[in-house]
């Protein structure tokens, strides 16, 4: 392996170093976890183990020093307490009276050698006293203190001896697979990418032959049908090229004439001349694409009155159809019973809707508010959609009046979900419907939006006016931002 080549096999973005460091890290995190557990269970055993030499010694002595501190034989003390301090584990013991006085105790000095002392012991020690007791009559005790220091030192040589084996091992697993690797798949690989780039140079007459049956064998017979196809397609390219642009084109005039049709029923569904006897009405609706997903409707039938104004989410071609849908039935549920109260008249319609838009395999929904009207300027509503906006004559202000329901198409039955509400209309007062696509228009920068404080303003400086041109302002004031969505505008105002 030259210098070149090795250098470029340990390159970090190279296929040996990125499996090779893949699987190291899965070993060492193996080990590091065989590391861990094997700390923490020789942790626990060596407690264990102090824990039961505390117990068994401090029960020993209590048994051992009976007699010798009943007659206070401080020889006999001393024997069986040294005798004890032979386990090295055994940092003091401490004999205590009746009274709890200490009358004899040893213990290590710094450097571990037995030294007498009165002392009281304080420290991180496995700490047990016992009674010393004859015929149940207590006359002393015995305390004991074990010191870790001994366990913590075997701990930290085991846990150094796993980390050191894990590091060696860590080693040997990078030499082999480094090279395992570099036999098994970089190399062919690499005579593999050489040939793609002999194939993107232009020379096309290059043969791909791979024995291998694995991933690698396939790549290359994958790369040798790419060779083939790209050959075929470069020595018939001027046919097809003139092949798929007649397709093409023969594409394009079938998609337009489609949208221009279905822009041609869309705009057909929208009432011609919105009126209702007593308002002065104008109204529009803007698609963003060539089909929109905004809805307006006026509609009289029977002697009864509705405004209509909805938002599918979206824009285009699908929005469309569920737009187109939600007017149809609309206008089915009120030519048979135009009386209908606008939560039964949504609750009804949402029941119909949203079937279809499963069927329909797409995420929509639609926001709406209906109203219908009454005598005397009075409206019934219902529905979920922006806040409609009235200018009062008498003062000359915006009063915005929130909607309150659901959309529909979220799910099958939303009639829980619905109220009618109420508002009313005073001779010279100006209502205003509208969807997103005007209040959330951007400026030049994207960073501002035309917002509902513009459109309020628009509407009191207008209100004086009749409906078309306050409509007239609003559409003129829009002219300049940027409106991604569809633009719909319904301006009703009362007359005297």
């Amino acid at each position: 392996m030259n210098k070149k080549l090795f250098c470029n096999d340990f390159q970090i973005n190279s296929i040996r170093a990125k499996l090779s460091l893949i699987l190291i890290l899965a070993v060492t995190a193996i080990f590091a976890g065989f590391a861990f557990f094997n700390y923490v269970t020789t942790k626990s055993d060596m407690n264990s183990e102090l824990y039961s030499l505390r117990d068994s010694l401090a029960k020993q002595l209590s048994e051992s020093l009976i007699f010798p501190l009943w007659n206070f034989e401080e020889e006999s003390l001393e024997k069986i307490v040294n005798s004890e301090m032979l386990e090295k584990q055994v940092y003091a013991i401490l004999i205590r009276n009746e009274d709890g006085d200490i009358v004899y105790g040893k213990m290590r000095d710094d450097h571990w050698n037995l030294i007498e002392s009165g002392e009281e012991i304080s420290g991180n020690y496995y700490f047990k006293s016992e009674s010393i007791s004859k015929s149940d009559q207590k006359f002393g005790s015995v305390e004991i203190f074990i010191s870790p220091e001994f366990m913590r030192k075997k701990l930290k040589n085991s846990t150094v001896n796993i980390l050191v084996t894990s590091l060696i091992l860590d080693i040997l697993l990078v030499f082999i697979l480094f090279v395992s690797i570099g036999k098994s798949v970089v190399h062919p690989v690499r005579r593999l990418a050489e040939s793609v780039r002999i194939i993107a140079s232009g020379q096309l007459d290059r043969e791909i032959h791979s024995e291998r049956k694995d991933e690698i064998g396939q790549l290359a017979s994958d790369t040798e049908s790419m060779r083939m196809s790209i050959k075929d397609l470069t020595d018939n390219l001027e046919g097809k090229v003139r092949e798929r642009t007649r397709q093409l084109k023969e594409a394009r005039d079938s998609l337009w004439g489609e949208m221009e049709l279905a822009k041609k029923i869309q705009t057909v569904l929208l009432p011609e001349r919105p009126e209702i006897s007593g308002y002065d009405i104008a109204a529009s609706m803007e698609p963003a694409d060539e089909v929109g997903g905004d809805y307006y409707d006026i509609i009289s039938v029977k002697g009864y009155d509705w405004i209509i104004i909805g938002d599918v989410s979206g824009h285009g071609v699908p929005a469309g159809l569920v737009m187109m849908m939600v007017q149809t039935a609309i206008h089915t549920v009120l030519t048979g019973n135009p009386e209908t109260p606008p939560s039964r008249l949504l609750s009804l319609i949402n029941g119909i809707i949203y079937g279809n838009i499963e069927k329909m395999d797409e995420s929509k929904h639609m926001t709406i508010v209906v109203l219908a009207g009454g005598k005397g300027g009075k409206f019934s509503f219902a529905g979920l959609h922006e806040d409609i906006l009235i200018r009062r004559a008498a003062t000359g202000k915006v009063e915005a009046v929130g909607t309150d329901g659901m959309w529909i198409g979220i799910t099958d039955d939303i009639s829980e979900m619905l109220s009618d509400d109420t508002l009313r209309l005073e001779p010279g007062d100006c209502m205003v419907l509208f969807t997103d696509g005007i209040t959330e228009a951007r400026g030049s920068e994207n960073n501002m939006f035309f917002g509902d404080e513009r459109l309020v303003r628009i509407i009191e400086e207008s209100g004086e006016s009749p409906a078309s041109q306050v409509h007239k302002n609003i559409i003129a004031a829009l002219e300049s931002w940027k409106r991604p969505d569809d633009v719909t505008l319904v301006v009703v105002k009362r007359l005297e």
